[in-house]
């Protein structure tokens, strides 16, 4: 029976891959090919560590949920809401659960675990060094860095950044403790400081939780070395907010952990809609869910106010339960507590144990406020940390050599900072095009197509958008139609694409409305760009228009403008809005609305001391 609990996982891990490579899952061909091959090694690697039966350390229990876990899956898969998605969302999970079996089956000594936790550290600083550096020289304001993410590397969320981090401070902070302690107040010092330079609060909260965790254990206590690292974090942390110049923009700590920075509480707001649009989810769809990476285009139903969209709920088990069912829901979380169970007895006594039960709870905490466990890079370090708490608390020690280690250190960072420096490039070349489309001038708008030609379409959608925008108001149809089918034959589900190519018909209503309408059925609640051109359409056919239904939804547009709430709905510019109260003749609310948008523009343009492009 072990056996074949042992062959079942294997079988359907590779089934599932053998049906992705049929099956795009609304990613691009090329990046699909690219996320394919990355996951090879994985699918490898699985055979490898359970192709030994008889000597399996995986415990039966554990085979066995992950078994179910996965059958939920593919049931969730099979039963999907829109089956052209769930490729990121499965493979993500899938090499998650892989890295878990792989983890155990190595079986590390205690000293192995913590040369590898103490890697993982020197990885994290030298990561916070490269995003320091992207801090100060590029309009990221807020900080990040380069880490894995298939089917690319990724360096503008800060969010996901700085789980990264949550994941490696409980180690870094225990070693203060140890004799040559010099550069963990160095690693210490820069992995706290960029924590705080996210701007992320959810893993402020968790940092703080940890910290607080170790005093209370009396694992740390507030001394010398203590005091030096407290030292260099305010240091740093208050030397590169006073040196980023103000041309990039500002965080305010104060604001920003205070709610009171641009967005207020509509962050919050968002987050309890996104909850009770997936709790709605889930009770429409209790078994199976609607399918993989499908929250973005079920929740608009759900919806209850006109906030923001999301590509999940902000709540990895809310996640995992509207989109795969709640009997998968339910498995993940037998899966984490099973694997957790096993430090009661040792995690006061064993710092290694300590600081993996501490990664484990600070990034579940975060992903219960966010959901970063979609990022690769942090998804395999949650199951691989499950993993080697599993096989310490359950099996005898062997070693790993040394040299395989810093083997593996030094291919990953070198990885990492070459992709990352290049995607670097990459979105400063997306940045400087996008400011260059602001402006009504011919000259600076050939300038914009010059610099989006040379940004590469494999990745880059949103940058392939922009261009195909960028060609509408240069008259450039024929290229203008040509980007935006190919984007919408990568991804069948991009809403904004399909209205962009409605505006590129303006030879055939018929075709027009046709791709007007895709777009409002994929995101009805948050664009009022598709709105706009609807009312175009139907004022070219002569249709009857109900002013009354546009009248309220602009109006509850002009409550968020003037709480500024409205900079996180999927609107863009609120020129859209001032040019539906004017193409209704809604004159009132028109005034209101563009009065509300120069205001609020100016008080941006004044906190941040740049030049915006005019309304």
């Amino acid at each position: 029976m072990k056996k074949l609990l042992l062959l079942l996982p294997s079988i359907l891990f590779f089934g599932l891959l053998i049906i992705s490579l049929l099956h795009r899952g609304g990613i691009s061909f090329q990046a699909h090919i690219l996320w394919m091959i990355m996951m090879l090694p994985i699918a490898v690697c699985v055979f490898f560590a359970q192709k030994n039966q008889d000597s399996s350390k995986t415990p039966s229990i554990l085979l066995g949920l992950i078994l179910l876990l996965l059958l939920t899956i593919a049931a969730g898969w099979t039963y999907s809401q829109m089956r052209d998605f769930g490729l990121i969302s499965i493979t993500t999970l899938l090499g998650g659960l892989a890295t878990l079996i792989i983890v155990i089956e190595m079986d590390m000594a205690e000293t192995t675990i913590e040369r590898l936790l103490n890697i993982l550290c020197v990885i994290a600083s030298l990561l916070c060094m490269f995003g320091l550096g992207l801090y100060f020289f590029t309009t990221i304001d807020r900080l990040s860095s380069t880490f894995v993410h298939l089917p690319y590397l990724t360096t503008s969320y800060p969010n996901a950044f700085a789980l990264f981090l949550l994941s490696v401070m409980p180690h870094a902070l225990l070693q203060l403790n140890k004799f040559r302690n010099r550069p963990w107040l160095i690693i210490n010092a820069l992995v706290i400081s960029s924590l705080l330079l996210t701007f992320s609060r959810g893993s402020l909260i968790m940092g703080i939780g940890i910290v607080a965790t170790l005093f209370i254990l009396k694992k740390i206590t507030f001394d010398k070395k203590v005091a030096l690292t407290l030292v260099g974090i305010i240091a740093l942390t208050a030397t590169f907010q006073l040196i980023r110049p103000d041309s990039l923009g500002q965080n305010s700590f104060e604001e920003k952990y205070t709610f009171n920075a641009g967005e207020k509480t509509s962050s919050v707001n968002e987050r309890m809609d996104f909850w009770k649009g997936a709790l709605s989810m889930i009770k429409a769809h209790p078994l199976f869910g609607t399918g993989p990476d499908t929250f973005k285009y079920t929740f608009p139903q759900y919806q209850t106010s006109l906030l923001a969209n999301s590509d999940h709920p902000h709540n990895m088990f809310l996640k995992q339960a509207s989109e795969f069912g709640i009997p998968s829901a339910l498995l993940l979380i037998a899966i984490i507590i099973y694997g957790l169970y096993g430090l009661r007895r040792t995690y006061r006594a064993n710092h290694t144990h300590l600081a993996l039960g501490l990664a484990i709870l600070a990034m579940l905490g975060h992903n219960l406020l966010d959901y970063n466990l979609n990022f690769t890079s942090n998804a395999l370090i949650f199951y691989a940390f499950l993993g080697l708490i599993i096989g310490a608390t359950r099996h005898d020690d062997h070693q790993v050599p040394k040299r395989a280690l810093w083997t593996i250190l030094l291919l990953f960072t070198g990885m990492m900072f070459v992709g990352g420096t290049y995607e670097a490039y990459q979105r400063m070349l997306i940045t400087q095009a996008r400011g260059l489309t602001a402006s009504s001038e011919i000259a600076k708008i050939k300038e914009a197509e010059s610099l989006f030609s040379k940004i590469h379409p494999i990745f880059y959608e949103d940058a392939i958008l922009l261009r195909a925008q960028n060609a509408i108001e240069m008259k450039n149809l024929p290229l203008a139609k040509s980007l935006l089918k190919n984007i919408v034959t990568r991804d069948r589900d991009y809403a904004e694409g399909y209205n962009l190519l409605s505006e590129t018909y303006i030879n055939s209503t018929v075709l027009a409305k046709g791709a007007n309408t895709k777009a409002m059925e994929l995101d009805s609640w948050n664009n009022l760009r598709y709105y706009f051109q609807k009312l175009q359409l139907m004022s070219k056919d002569e249709k009857i228009i109900n002013k009354g239904a546009y009248q309220i939804l602009l109006s509850d547009y002009l409550i968020l403008l003037q709480n500024n709430a409205h900079e996180t709905i999927r609107s863009g510019n609120p020129q859209y809005a001032i040019k539906i109260a004017q193409l209704l003749g809604l004159t009132d609310l028109q005034k209101k609305l563009s009065d509300t948008a120069i205001l609020e523009r100016k008080k941006f343009t004044d906190r941040y001391y740049i030049t915006l492009s005019p309304l």
